[in-house]
């Protein structure tokens, strides 16, 4: 059994004993696993794919090509463990929602519950700071065994903490964090076989094609609610709020005014 299936099985079994304590103090919706739509929850992985990941692959592509010309970087870099696809692509699964619960969800939430008792403005800011950093450096502590290129995986820590303390939305992000892992766990082979070009091309092909379908949810929704509101020009005044679980622009909630 690889490390990494190995650490995705361990991650995945302390992700469901924290969500089965959790469930037992707070609603689901306090710690992001929310019941969202089928069509919102696919356009909300599809931009966190599309921030968060796509600076992840740009990033390792050039770490990549430093690494060819470079022995210093190549000799404090880990390579890849042979290992078979299946393997993979069921611990991109483990890792994908254990990771988030572990070092995002669970840490937010004790946080969250924490500030409740901080009254100064200035000391929750810096709180808040503190409560990122160390998130983010939970998140690639994972990863320490890549070697100088977890540096790479920076950008990709940071943007996923701060849509989850934005939004509050986990669900997403495991499945942004599964898709990721698994494609990598089948460009990789590609690269391998057909080279770098090839590694590039379908790398380019999948975020192209998230950022495809996200445009195109979007423009959907859009016009839904025109649809909605020509056909009922006099319905009873609605108020709308801006639901903070939001990851797509523009996207709103709507509460009939009682």
């Amino acid at each position: 059994m690889s490390h990494e299936l190995e650490t995705g099985l361990a991650l995945a079994f302390c992700a469901a004993m924290t969500l089965f304590m959790l469930s037992w103090v707070e609603q689901p919706a306090a710690y992001g696993m929310m019941h969202w739509p089928a069509r919102r929850l696919l356009a909300a992985t599809c931009a966190v794919f599309c921030l968060a990941d796509l600076p992840n692959f740009v990033l390792g592509a050039l770490w990549n090509v430093a690494q060819d010309h470079s022995a210093s970087l190549a000799s404090h870099s880990s390579g890849s463990q042979h290992s078979v696809l299946w393997a993979d692509l069921l611990s991109s699964a483990f890792a994908g929602f254990g990771e988030e619960v572990v070092v995002i969800v669970f840490p937010a939430l004790l946080a969250w519950r924490i500030a409740r008792y901080v009254a100064n403005p200035r000391l929750r800011r810096a709180c808040l700071t503190i409560l990122v950093i160390a998130m983010v450096g939970a998140r690639l502590s994972y990863h320490i065994y890549y070697g100088l290129s977890a540096l790479t995986l920076v950008p990709w820590a940071l943007i996923c903490v701060l849509i989850y303390v934005r939004t509050r939305a986990a669900i997403p992000l495991m499945l942004s964090h599964t898709l990721y892992d698994a494609m990598l766990a089948v460009d990789n082979r590609v690269g391998a076989r057909y080279g770098y070009t090839a590694y590039i091309t379908l790398g380019a092909l999948v975020f192209v094609a998230a950022a495809a379908l996200l445009i195109g949810l979007g423009k959907r929704g859009r016009s839904g609610s025109h649809q909605r509101e020509a056909e009922h020009p006099h319905s009873t005044p609605v108020e709308v709020e801006r639901n903070p679980a939001t990851l797509t622009a523009g996207a709103t909630e709507v509460r009939t005014n009682r």
